[in-house]
């Protein structure tokens, strides 16, 4: 289901995605499942056709010119790559109340794969509450 604070997010329930693999699967048609790891990509994927869409977490990787094994290793500083979005992303919520830019950008860290610990302690250091 969409987010309900954004509006983005997947369209579809779980069942109804399940359904419509079994559907394609009952015609004779393959499952066409591609992977991406970077928005851009994912994004055409989706306008492409494709019934999957597989995220993989060493685009970040890839892009610095490392190999895609580095998104299996202990590379990289979950706090320093958080707190470099975060600082980013905060910019354009300074205009809210602090309690929907806490929402958001809780909700854009966790999205990205980060630990509530890590998304609490970021959210902390730049000032940004609940309330």
């Amino acid at each position: 289901m969409p987010n309900p604070w954004t509006g983005k997010g997947n369209p579809y329930t779980r069942q109804e995605v399940a359904d419509r693999l079994r559907a394609t699967l009952q015609k004779g048609e393959p499952i066409i499942a591609a992977g991406a790891g970077t928005g851009i990509s994912a994004k055409f994927i989706e306008r492409g056709g494709a019934d999957l869409l597989i995220i993989y977490n060493s685009g970040r990787f890839r892009m610095m010119g490392h190999g895609s094994t580095a998104g299996l290793m202990a590379y990289g500083d979950a706090n320093a790559i958080a707190m470099e979005f975060a600082s980013k992303k905060v910019r354009s919520l300074s205009r809210l109340e602090n309690s929907i830019a806490y929402r958001r950008l809780h909700g854009a860290l966790s999205r990205r794969g980060f630990s509530g610990s890590v998304t609490s302690r970021v959210l902390a250091e730049l000032g940004i509450s609940r309330s």
